[in-house]
């Protein structure tokens, strides 16, 4: 092969060479096509995750106040309360150990300071256990701890026996003057002598203040169920409007008291329908009692109040009209009469008619004894007394009045 046929097919091969890399170089995507495409993957990688959170929503939807639920409560048994009461137990173990009883008396003194007393703990089971309202075994206490329901350092679970009823006891003495610590006439007993949170502490050996509510429509005598008429024979017992012996009854767990210098009793009267003969009669119920604790060196004071919360002609709002009502004892029954209606009469346009008996008890003055006997209720009243149930309602209510009003 000649030279320039050698070179012609070099010059071939070197073209058909050089045009398969046009080609290739051609058919390469561009840069702008590439990231198109990387953006492309990346929205769909992003719409993917949308809707596998979307199936979990879903789900969680599905589980709401049900297996879900019962998953969260689950966790926090499992991890969270075991942890807190080990942690809680051994602080209080060290705390025992460590510090004299004074410096501990120091520390329970900021648990229960003013704040916890009337704003963190004011609406809180304590109230409702302390004062024998509501029956709870160590189960019960325990479980509200666990629960954040009842502070966990009442809980001899939480903190070991000793140092729980410390706290207790430091309860019951912070409790003066902040009314943490309430009774009912019908709880008196449960309150005072019986150990409420389970810590081996009778409440009556420290207590130095006790703080007694009575709602006195459930002690009225009940209505009598026949019409009046020619043939009715009524005693003069019968025309009683309180069942003095039954409220006698609950008061006389008193006269357990043993040390009763120094001591402070306060009784909150509390009435929804007004008639003085009623609360005179109830009056008559305490006189023993507050004779007995102010012989021995108590400071006794009775307070009559009335709360317009839950009437028709206030709704949602509510004040409370209260009055200490002490010089009963020290004035004939005819004076102190004049004096409180003259008091309550002031207040007449912000009291429901359905409640305003003061009329009615006038208009049954000089009657006989069968006329007394029928007229003790009216239709309205008894269906506007309150409910033995609701005692857990009337603590709260009591304490958080927005507007008060002294007799004197």
């Amino acid at each position: 092969m000649s030279a320039a046929a050698k070179m012609q097919q070099y010059s071939k091969k070197n073209s058909d060479k050089m045009g398969k890399q046009v080609t290739l170089l051609h058919s390469m995507p561009s840069q702008d096509y590439l990231l198109t495409y990387i953006r492309d993957k990346d929205i769909d990688n992003e719409l993917m995750k949308l809707e596998t959170r979307r199936h979990e929503l879903k789900t969680m939807r599905w589980m709401n106040c049900g297996q879900y639920n019962d998953w969260i409560i689950d966790s926090h048994r499992r991890t969270f309360v075991p942890f807190s009461r080990a942690w809680n137990f051994r602080f209080a173990e060290v705390m025992q150990a460590k510090l004299p009883r004074e410096l501990r008396d120091m520390v329970y003194a900021c648990l229960w300071d003013e704040h916890s007393l009337t704003c963190r703990y004011s609406g809180s089971p304590i109230r409702l256990v302390a004062g024998g309202i509501v029956d709870v075994d160590e189960t019960d206490i325990m479980n509200m701890c666990d629960d954040s329901i009842m502070p966990h350092f009442l809980c001899s679970g939480y903190v070991e026996r000793a140092t729980a009823s410390e706290s207790v006891h430091a309860l019951y003495n912070a409790s003066h003057g902040h009314d943490a610590v309430r009774a009912s006439t019908q709880n008196l007993h449960d309150a005072l002598f019986e150990d409420r949170f389970h810590v081996v502490l009778q409440p009556s050996t420290i207590m130095r203040e006790v703080s007694i509510y009575c709602k006195l429509d459930p002690y009225r005598t009940p209505p009598l169920h026949h019409k009046l008429s020619k043939d009715c024979h009524h005693s003069g017992s019968e025309t009683l409007y309180i069942d003095q012996a039954r409220l006698k009854a609950n008061l006389k767990v008193l006269d357990i008291i043993k040390d009763k210098k120094n001591f402070r009793l306060e009784i909150l009267l509390l009435q929804r329908n007004f008639r003085p003969s009623v609360l005179a009669q109830s009056l008559e119920a305490f006189r023993d009692v507050r004779k007995t604790f102010i012989e021995q060196g108590a400071v006794v004071q009775i307070i009559w109040s009335y709360d317009t919360k839950g009437t028709p002609l206030y709704g949602d709002c509510h004040f409370e009209i209260f009055t200490r009502i002490d010089d009963y004892f020290d004035m004939s029954q005819a004076r102190w009469a004049k004096r409180f209606k003259k008091f309550v009469m002031a207040f007449k346009m912000d009291i429901p008619k359905s409640h305003y008996r003061i009329d009615h008890e006038t208009f049954l003055t000089g009657k006989g004894t069968n006329e007394l006997a029928h007229g003790r209720w009216c239709d309205p009243e008894s269906e506007r007394s309150w409910d033995e149930d609701d005692e857990d309602r009337d603590l709260e209510e009591n304490s958080d009045a927005e507007t008060d009003t002294e007799m004197y």
